[in-house]
């Protein structure tokens, strides 16, 4: 929490922050298998990004945005078809968090 504090006190009022990567859960590993995507990935290590959005908002950071990644080589037949919790999670379980800096009177 204290990293967070020192983030958002470095931070200009109104300022983005932009958190990727991948959530805590995904299919491959609930199933005890390694995922053939991202094979790398030590789920335990990751955190969802409901969690990450509630820790930065306790620290001054406000409107919280997640957008579910998908694969760019498909564009936006993929943004359409992949873009989202469930596919995320069958695939890479990777995010995108964005929060603005609290503005003094409330305002981002």
């Amino acid at each position: 929490m204290e990293l967070f504090s020192k983030l958002a006190a470095s931070a200009k009022p109104g300022a983005k922050l932009i958190v990727v990567d991948c959530a805590r859960r995904n299919l491959w590993n609930d199933v005890g298998v390694r995922n053939p995507i991202v094979p790398m990935i030590e789920w335990h290590k990751h955190q969802s990004p409901e969690l990450w959005a509630r820790l930065l908002a306790r620290a001054g950071f406000t409107n919280a945005q997640i957008r579910w990644n998908s694969f760019n080589t498909l564009r936006s037949l993929g943004r359409l078809l992949l873009g989202n919790r469930v596919a995320a999670y069958c695939l890479t379980s990777s995010f995108c968090l964005t929060m603005d800096r609290e503005v003094p009177g409330g305002r981002p």
